[in-house]
């Protein structure tokens, strides 16, 4: 398993600091928008999104928004510097 993970990693070249969620509903329209919810961690080790973040990385705000309603995700309403 960890070396399939680390295929995946290498493979999608996600930038430190910055991850994907992947507990989240598929999105419906895969044509368009990335899986997952994606997310980032700040210096402190403290993980947080909000919707800029995650469709600028090409993320379905209907997923961002299920995350939030769920629960599972508490947006933040600043995002890091890109």
């Amino acid at each position: 398993m960890i070396q399939w993970l680390k295929k995946l990693w290498n493979k999608n070249k996600v930038p430190p600091g910055e991850a994907i969620f992947l507990d989240v509903p598929n999105t419906k329209y895969p044509n368009k928008y990335s899986e997952g919810l994606f997310f980032y961690t700040d210096q402190n080790g403290n993980s947080s999104s909000d919707l800029e973040y995650h469709t600028e990385r090409g993320g379905d705000p209907e997923v961002f928004w299920a995350a939030i309603n769920s629960g599972r995700l508490k947006s933040q309403k600043n995002s890091p510097a890109n």
